[in-house]
């Protein structure tokens, strides 16, 4: 039938006259030439597995379209239009029922598209960032699971380690909406979590060792696609999260705010703008702000919790704060890019060299207190088994100024981590 439209219309013959030259209605032609908007087909099947229904939902006045179903590996084609569906039998020997096996139809979601529905499990983990002064280390390990062909909603468990957590175990449900920035990526993303952690003694020996219950809800707005390094975009994340000690009774509240906003100059120059802002009521030193480290001035030391009342311990702590806001630019260089140099089991592709400005406002128990600070950075990516693109970087920082914060006269040499993504 296609060859001889095909001939029809290479010998002059318009797309009706050919469509009739092949014996097919000129109407079916032209209607799948005409887009059907926001779509999606649903699949499904009875609980006893003998019947089958396939729904289109669309706009009333969308074209028919021609729909392919497989059934254990027997294809049939139909004709569905909007709000008519079809229903067809199944054998009791039916394994696997595939709506538009070859994905040719237009869809928002494909979630529904296949019976039994499939759950597909990925886990993953490792070291995300170390300070080399300090030498504490943030590492997660974290599986998913979702639905095949589904793009918005996903279970999410995570093990952590960091500062102030011993071990942490969270579960989250991350629902995303929004058009697909690429094929997995949607910017809007509602989470809730839930989860309990250790607290470390080395942070404070207030509920040392003692188990937490907590949990957080947020929503962030992110539409950057790249995660090694991003160009453009703007991230938007308010945050709010809370917990108690029940072996003491102890609680905490926190809430915060943080944007991020990626200007380009060039392909290969970026203008990274970072601000947030957090407030916390906390009996837990573990929870309340840090006012040094990654997360603030990375000049500033990321110090324990100093002990309420006179200490003997000659090291040196800081005092939290229960509100905190933070601001940074970053200009980011890409020298290097889409290169092929090899690394042993990596060929190295990308190489970033950056140059950065912080500042931090904190409200502690000593009253308020400011510092700024600088950093330098230089990040590499490298195709690890020709298979996984993976980010390294190396940040180095130090104070400008301040006053009224612990730490401010900690070292005279640079703050030094070690990373594995963009700062920021």
């Amino acid at each position: 039938t296609a060859h001889t439209m095909a001939q029809s219309i290479l010998s002059g013959a318009g797309m009706e006259d050919a469509a009739l030259a092949a014996g097919v209605n000129p109407a079916h032609v032209f209607d799948a030439r005409v887009d059907p908007g926001p779509q999606d087909y649903r699949l499904s099947v009875s609980p006893d597995g003998l019947l089958a229904t396939i729904e289109r939902e669309a706009r009333a006045d969308a074209p028919p379209e021609v729909t392919v179903v497989s059934v254990d590996g027997q294809r049939s084609a139909l004709r569905l239009s909007p709000l008519e569906p079809w229903t067809f039998p199944l054998a009791p020997t039916t394994k696997r029922v595939i709506l538009d096996p070859d994905q040719h139809l237009k869809q928002t979601d494909r979630v529904h598209d296949q019976w039994p529905r499939k759950l597909q499990v990925s886990a993953a983990g490792g070291v995300t960032s170390v300070d080399l002064t300090s030498f504490h280390l943030v590492a997660m390990g974290w599986t998913t699971l979702r639905w095949q062909w589904d793009t918005r909603r996903l279970w999410i468990g995570r093990l952590v380690t960091d500062r102030t957590t011993l071990i942490g175990a969270h579960a989250t449900y991350l629902h995303k909406v929004g058009p697909l920035l690429d094929g997995w990526t949607r910017p809007h993303r509602l989470f809730l979590g839930v989860g309990s952690s250790l607290l470390a003694p080395s942070f404070a020996s207030q509920d040392a060792g003692q188990p937490t219950m907590e949990s957080n809800l947020g929503y962030a707005y992110d539409d950057r696609v790249s995660t090694e390094f991003p160009q453009r975009g703007l991230r938007l994340s308010p945050n709010l999260s809370g917990g108690v000690v029940p072996a003491s009774g102890n609680g905490w509240l926190m809430g915060s705010m943080e944007g991020v906003y990626l200007l380009p100059f060039s392909p290969r120059w970026v203008l990274a703008h970072r601000a947030s802002a957090s407030a916390s009521q906390s009996d837990v030193p573990h929870r309340k702000l840090a006012v040094g480290g990654p997360g603030t001035v990375l000049g500033l030391p990321a110090l324990a919790a100093c002990e309420p009342g006179p200490s003997s311990n000659d090291e040196p702590c800081a005092r939290l704060a229960h509100r905190r806001a933070v601001g940074g630019l970053e200009l980011r260089w890409v020298a290097i890019r889409g290169a092929s140099v090899p690394f042993g089991l990596a060929w190295g592709t990308d190489l970033q060299v950056s140059l950065g400005l912080e500042s931090l406002i904190a409200s502690t128990e000593a009253g308020q207190g400011w510092a700024t600070g600088w950093t330098v950075g230089l990040s590499g990516v490298g195709d690890v088994l020709g298979v996984e693109p993976m980010l390294v970087g190396l940040t180095a920082g130090w104070v400008l100024s301040g006053a009224n914060l612990d730490g401010l006269e900690a070292s005279p040499g640079p703050e030094l981590l070690l990373r594995w993504g963009q700062r920021f």
